[in-house]
This record gives C-alpha cells, sequence and structure tokens, in this order.
C-alpha cells in the first residue's frame, strides 16, 4: 500500500510537471516591416545661398584694377541619394540697371562661377565656368552623400572689369537671378 502511495504521488508529481511544461510553452507570431525610400536630389533650406545676396562693389580705381573675388562657404548643402550633378544660370543674358542704370546691361559672362575648391565632392569633375543663361554643369558626377556642403567662388576679372562690359556704365545696381538645380548623373 505505501508502494502504492508512493507510485501514484510520483504519478501525480510528473502529471504536475507535464501540465506545468505545457502551460510554459511560448505563442509566437510574426510581424512584417518594410523600409520604403524614394530618390532625393535637394539642396538644403539651411544652405547660405539663402542668406543673402552676392554683391559685387567698384567703389574706386582699385576695384577696378584687380580680380574681385567672393567666396561663399556651404553656398549649398546638398543631399543625394544617386551620383549627382550641379548646373547654374543666369536667369537672362544681362545684368539689368536698375535706377540710374535702368537701361543699361552687363553680359552676365564678366561672372565665373568656380566650385574647384570643394573636397567632399568624391569622384566629381569640377569645373569653372563663365556665366550664361544656358545651364552649366560645375560639378559632374559626385557621390551621393548626405549633407554635402558646396563652397562656391564667384570672380569678375580684372580684364572684365576693364573693359567695356562694366568700365563705362552708368553707376548704379546692376541686378541677375543664377538658378541653381542638383540633378542625377
Amino acid at each position: 500500500m505505501k508502494r502504492n502511495f508512493i507510485t501514484g504521488i510520483l504519478i501525480s508529481t510528473l502529471l504536475l510537471i507535464s501540465f506545468s511544461l505545457k502551460a510554459q510553452v511560448l505563442q509566437s507570431g510574426t510581424a512584417q516591416l518594410s523600409i520604403k525610400i524614394s530618390d532625393v536630389m535637394s539642396i538644403d533650406p539651411s544652405s547660405s545661398i539663402h542668406a543673402e545676396a552676392v554683391n559685387f562693389q567698384y567703389k574706386n580705381e582699385g576695384d577696378y584694377n584687380r580680380n574681385q573675388n567672393i567666396v561663399r562657404d556651404s553656398y549649398l548643402i546638398i543631399t543625394a541619394t544617386q551620383t549627382f550633378d550641379v548646373k547654374v544660370k543666369a536667369d537672362g543674358p544681362n545684368f539689368i540697371g536698375e535706377g540710374n542704370a535702368a537701361g543699361s546691361t552687363i553680359p552676365v559672362n564678366v561672372l565665373t562661377v568656380d566650385a574647384s575648391g570643394n573636397t567632399d565632392l568624391t569622384g566629381a569633375t569640377i569645373s569653372v565656368i563663365n556665366l550664361s543663361a544656358d545651364n552649366q554643369n560645375i560639378i559632374t558626377a559626385a557621390e551621393r552623400g548626405s549633407e554635402k556642403h558646396v563652397t562656391i567662388k564667384y570672380t569678375i576679372p580684372q580684364s572684365k572689369s576693364q573693359s567695356t562690359d562694366i568700365l563705362g556704365k552708368p553707376g548704379g545696381n546692376y541686378v541677375q537671378t543664377l538658378t541653381y538645380s542638383v540633378t542625377a548623373h
């Protein structure tokens, strides 16, 4: 009887352990995740192109007798998910005189646009261009990347400031809008 009692306790214990183990079996589930990406070619709103106008000044003889350079760091901050090109163009063939200079023009090709000071543009071909109303590449085949800071140097060479393109024009402000675009290569 003792033996049957011990056997009964043993069987009961094994059954409880078995039920206990079955109760601890974990249920599993699955979840599907996805990542949707889009191609991006952008000039960041915090680029210094949005900050202030580029203003060349010819106030005295020294200004006409030298190259004038204006350098803008982080002028374009570019994010591109593909290899990219940067193009620039003037919105017309001439700088247009305002105020006392109204009716006078200066050809846009007096200005050079130069992105050659950039080291963050791996694989890119950099061109120094004379501005025109045609889209021209200043950066070709730059590797994709996020927040690539592009410095732009604008120059009016002494040879242009001493030519009739500028010299002898009525005093005043001459304006033009430049358009930069980032495109897939």
